[in-house]
């Protein structure tokens, strides 16, 4: 049967989350808000994150310039949290890059992703807390959208 699982990190069905295509498409069909969806996704790594602009953020460990709207796909990508085990824990990393399969790596890597949010739960700064606050909490993140495209719209209009 079709559900997500918190236990196990964002499994909807049989497929891992990955991609904002992927949460559109599969979160549309079991109509929950996206918001919601993405909590049960491990957020690892948010210290390397900065704001650097209006609706623009950058990620120091990936390199990585992305927009508000893509922040969750950024945090949640194979890369971003492959580029965090490396650094924090090798052995994790190592484990994961060792996996072919795309799929199976995958997995362990949200697994892993979840054990790291869990052990680094009291170490969490002000700054990450509010961070992941306004990334994902769905009231925050909301205001935020609607803040940018009101912005837009008055940069249209001029």
């Amino acid at each position: 049967s079709s559900g997500i699982n918190a236990e196990y990190g964002g499994v909807i069905g049989d497929q891992i989350l990955v991609s904002e295509e992927e949460y559109a498409e599969e979160i549309e069909d079991i109509k929950i808000p996206r918001a919601v969806a993405h909590r049960f996704n491990p957020c690892i790594g948010l210290k390397y994150i900065k704001q650097t602009g209006n609706n623009k953020y950058s990620c120091k460990i990936c390199n990585a310039v992305f927009t508000f709207k893509m922040r969750v796909w950024h945090i949640n990508s194979e890369k971003h949290r492959m580029n965090y085990m490396k650094d924090r824990y090798p052995a994790y990393y190592k484990e994961c890059k060792e996996l072919k399969i795309n799929m199976r790596r995958k997995v362990l890597l949200m697994f892993y992703a979840a054990k790291v949010e869990e052990k680094e739960k009291e170490q969490t700064t002000e700054e990450e807390k509010k961070l992941k606050a306004l990334f994902f909490d769905p009231e925050l993140f909301e205001a935020e959208d609607k803040r940018i495209d009101e912005e837009k719209k008055k940069k249209k209009k001029k």
